[in-house]
């Protein structure tokens, strides 16, 4: 399942609790890793949940989308971080 086409946020959950971790948009069309976005607001916060809890599996809401399971994953790129998704 994907979510629909557009400029609308990402926004990440955590799966239990249902609390807004980050927003961001998504910077690439899917490819082999998955969905890469860009955190716009709580990178802070989505760098705890993923080092300081073990946190990877996380609730994505997109434009009118309900929420898909996801994992979350990173790397570095160019000097940066960049997020994945995968779903």
């Amino acid at each position: 399942m994907s979510p629909p086409d557009g400029e609308a946020p990402l926004r990440i959950y955590h799966p239990v609790s249902a609390g807004l971790i980050a927003v961001g948009l998504e910077r690439t069309a899917p490819g082999p890793s998955g969905h890469c976005f860009a955190c716009s607001k709580g990178n802070g916060a989505l760098l705890a949940y993923y080092f300081g809890k073990g946190g990877r599996e996380v609730l994505v809401r997109h434009g009118a989308n309900e929420g898909i399971s996801a994992h979350l994953d990173t790397r570095w790129v160019a000097g940066h971080r960049e997020w994945i998704l995968e779903w």
